[in-house]
């Protein structure tokens, strides 16, 4: 499917699009996002204009989708959240 997006130097940003005939659904994805195609904005030869849940993150641009595993460990030298909450409440006396 021809799209209006293009890259620098004129590269084309891929989509994916998927359907299920059953529901009358269309799905498009760019390898970052996936989400569906709601409604038609215009529909006029030789341009089509479309309704989406989501921005159409390029992959090109913002690399593969990543499933979440949880989230990162803390780093060393970062205060836990119960240090922090305790440190915010103490006064120093002199």
């Amino acid at each position: 499917v021809r799209t209006q997006a293009t890259g620098q130097g004129g590269g084309v940003f891929g989509l994916n699009f998927t359907g299920q005939g059953q529901i009358n659904q269309v799905n498009v994805s760019t390898g970052v996002v996936e989400t569906r195609i709601n409604n038609i904005l215009r529909q006029n030869f030789p341009l089509s204009v479309y309704v989406v849940d989501k921005v159409l993150l390029p992959e090109e641009l913002f690399g593969t989708k990543t499933t979440p595993t949880g989230a990162p460990p803390p780093d060393a030298d970062s205060p836990s959240s119960d240090e922090e909450h305790k440190s915010v409440g103490s006064r120093v006396k002199g």
